[in-house]
């Protein structure tokens, strides 16, 4: 299946409790109205989004056309064989590089997707935050 960035690919649902990534860096976002309008602009590719996906907070951002959310059921976020060069104006990705085997390939891939002139937007996890014992 090759992804097209101007179709959705999967229907995204709301569970209740969903505390991922995405969500909470979607309640920073809402502080900073430039990021609204400044990095998610055009059709998108969410890799690594999940039950968490960009797409259901599309809302917050006006200038987004489509985001298409890119998880294990639509190929190898390590390669995105199946996603054509610079066919996404944005790609956005929440705690998923530091899952792959070669990040810096990843890395490669990602920007390979992405218009000129478009944007990467990246979260990863702070590893100076301890986290608590259980």
């Amino acid at each position: 299946m090759n992804i097209d960035p101007s179709k959705p690919n999967q229907q995204l649902t709301i569970r209740p409790g969903l505390g991922g990534g995405t969500s909470l860096s979607m309640q920073r976002r809402m502080f900073d109205a430039r990021f609204a309008t400044r990095y998610f602009v055009g059709n998108g590719l969410d890799i690594g989004g999940g039950a968490d996906s960009l797409g259901l907070f599309v809302e917050l951002f006006p200038l987004i056309k489509n985001v298409v959310n890119y998880d294990k059921g639509q190929g190898n976020a390590q390669f995105l064989d199946n996603v054509a060069d610079g066919s996404f104006d944005f790609v956005f990705s929440s705690h998923c590089l530091e899952h792959m085997r070669d990040p810096a390939e990843a890395l490669s891939n990602w920007i390979r997707v992405v218009k000129p002139g478009g944007h990467l937007v990246i979260a990863v996890p702070d590893e100076g935050i301890k986290k608590p014992r259980r």
